[in-house]
């Protein structure tokens, strides 16, 4: 119940782990409560936060952008730190979801070619916002070589611009859009790959390691 009688304050909302602070300086007591609360409803909406408390105009960052901190457990429990990685290559690949048919396409195909990547240069890095036992479910069934990071809130989608509305059946939901970041020793974006394709994806980002170590 929000409290109509705010008087040049903050109305702060927790979505998911991230705050929404509104400032609702129009609202006084000498309004009547249905004023009050259309301000502040109206205060929310231009913040771009839906009903379920989820942003719909999220902006990717691009290339050339310092990469959104980030620190999360993999699929062992260990604490992934984007920052304790500088001086190596990051390869970031979202996942919408693990042991999915796409998912486990791509997430073997890291595998596949893992030999290929050098690892005193770079770190592969999968995310989704599944929960660390899934993960590990996930990676010990196939194998998967690297971390899986655990982004349960969508904290780290919603930083990179990946969390977004998508559609199937006439539905709509939110969900991950599968996207992979690669960022640089020094902790910027180098490259977005955008609409991936899930197959040969790891050698594609392989491809555009080459060229940007050219």
């Amino acid at each position: 119940m929000i409290d109509m009688n705010l008087h040049r304050t903050e109305l702060k909302k927790y979505y998911h782990g991230t705050m929404l602070a509104a400032h609702i300086n129009s609202c006084h007591p000498s309004k009547g409560a249905a004023d009050n609360q259309q301000e502040i409803i109206l205060a929310i909406t231009n913040t771009g936060i839906t009903s379920r408390g989820v942003r719909k105009d999220l902006i990717m960052p691009e290339v050339g952008d310092a990469a959104p901190e980030f620190e999360l457990e993999d699929q062992n429990g260990n604490v992934v730190s984007l920052s304790k990685l500088k001086g190596k290559t990051v390869v970031l690949f979202f996942y919408p979801k693990a042991n999915t048919p796409g998912c486990t396409v791509e997430a073997c195909s890291f595998r596949n070619r893992i030999t290929d990547y050098d690892t005193d240069k770079y770190v592969i890095l999968g995310i989704s916002p599944d929960v660390v036992k899934k993960q590990k479910k996930f990676a010990d069934k196939f194998e998967l070589p690297y971390p899986l990071l655990a982004d349960a809130d969508h904290a780290v989608a919603e930083a990179y611009g990946v969390w977004a509305e998508k559609s199937m059946y006439g539905k709509k939901y939110m969900g991950i859009e599968r996207t992979t970041f690669v960022i640089s020793p020094e902790g910027k974006l180098a490259h977005v790959f955008r609409k991936v394709q899930v197959k040969e994806h790891a050698s594609e980002v392989l491809e555009q390691l080459k060229a940007l170590n050219a």
